[in-house]
């Protein structure tokens, strides 16, 4: 339900959560009773602790993490701070209907960290971030949803992105091969269409590569200011894919791995960041090692969630040893 009502408007921040109370299962436990005398920074790391170490699902995370903007940097990187967030176009919000399940049918394993603000997820490191492009900031990024136009912004956004993408065609080989993994199921032209709309598009999804290449040819009309007339039937698709590309792209930074993976994630995503897949969970996260250690711990950061083509159905848990990874 968090994940659902947190763009809805309060007065007391703390109501983020405890509103949501009255609306929920689970009213029983004791452990989410309203307390107005904490801060809400402690009413956002109490609840997300009992939720992740209760219910051993780890979908709250798609909603934590450095990597967003607007976040209060005092709470730790695994609490999702619910007043920093306006509209829901996240990736767990999207696997019922997509299918994602990047970390497989595992139970998620959480557990009590070394210290205070710290938290235990079992899971692999599969990758490393190698480039990462512009975000496409929503302040200067404004879509006309009434004829899908864009300006120059989003423009230089996508042609980042196909440049990053040649970067991977002109690759010969990488570690593990990848992205020959991407030429042997599809081309890399395909995994980019996929890619822009998270692999996510209700309109006809065996027709996606067909339709992007409208949505393609409607964009490069635009960027040369030239009109072109179009059947109702094909505009109908360029809408549905534009609508798709919108929500998974905006706000974010478009990248690509070590590997020879693409994907799209939060804007505070930086080159040596790691990919990792969490056991149960529903899409690759961003993670990044801490500069530090305490009492012999290494700790890591949450960065965000990440779409990454080719590492969403659990194609990644062959590709490292699960591990214990705690963070703060």
């Amino acid at each position: 339900m968090l994940m659902a009502f947190h763009h809805f408007g309060t007065t007391n921040e703390a109501d983020k959560v405890f509103a949501l109370l009255g609306l929920a299962t689970d009213t029983t436990d004791t452990m989410l009773n309203p307390d107005y005398t904490i801060s809400v920074e402690d009413v956002y790391i109490k609840t997300a602790r009992h939720l992740l170490l209760r219910d051993q699902s780890i979908l709250i995370l798609h909603r934590a993490g450095v990597g967003f903007p607007n976040r209060n940097e005092t709470l730790p990187s695994w609490v999702p701070d619910w007043r920093s967030f306006s509209e829901d176009n996240s990736f767990g919000t999207m696997h019922t209907i997509a299918g994602y399940r990047a970390g497989g049918e595992h139970t998620s394993g959480v557990s009590i960290g070394s210290t205070n603000d710290s938290l235990v997820f079992e899971g692999l490191l599969v990758d490393v971030v190698e480039q990462v492009g512009s975000v496409r900031t929503p302040l200067t990024d404004k879509v006309d949803h009434t004829v899908h136009q864009h300006n120059s912004e989003f423009f230089a956004w996508l042609i980042e992105a196909e440049s990053m993408v040649e970067k991977l065609e002109n690759r010969k080989a990488t570690p593990l091969g990848t992205a020959a993994w991407y030429s042997k199921n599809e081309t890399l032209n395909d995994a980019l269409c996929r890619t822009l709309v998270a692999n996510n598009i209700l309109t006809n999804p065996s027709k996606l590569r067909e339709h992007c290449g409208f949505w393609g040819q409607h964009i490069a009309n635009l960027a040369e200011n030239v009109s072109e007339p179009m059947s109702e039937e094909r505009w109908k698709v360029v809408v549905a894919y534009d609508d798709a590309c919108t929500r998974t792209t905006m706000g974010r930074k478009f990248f690509i791995t070590r590997n020879g993976f693409m994907g799209v994630t939060s804007p505070g995503t930086l080159p040596g960041d790691a990919v990792a897949i969490f056991l149960g969970g529903k899409t690759p996260f961003i993670t990044r090692d801490s500069l530090h250690a305490q009492g012999g711990h290494a700790f890591s950061t949450l960065v965000g969630e990440a779409y990454v083509h080719g590492l969403m159905k659990g194609e990644g848990l062959d590709l490292a040893q699960v591990r214990e990874l705690e963070f703060r």
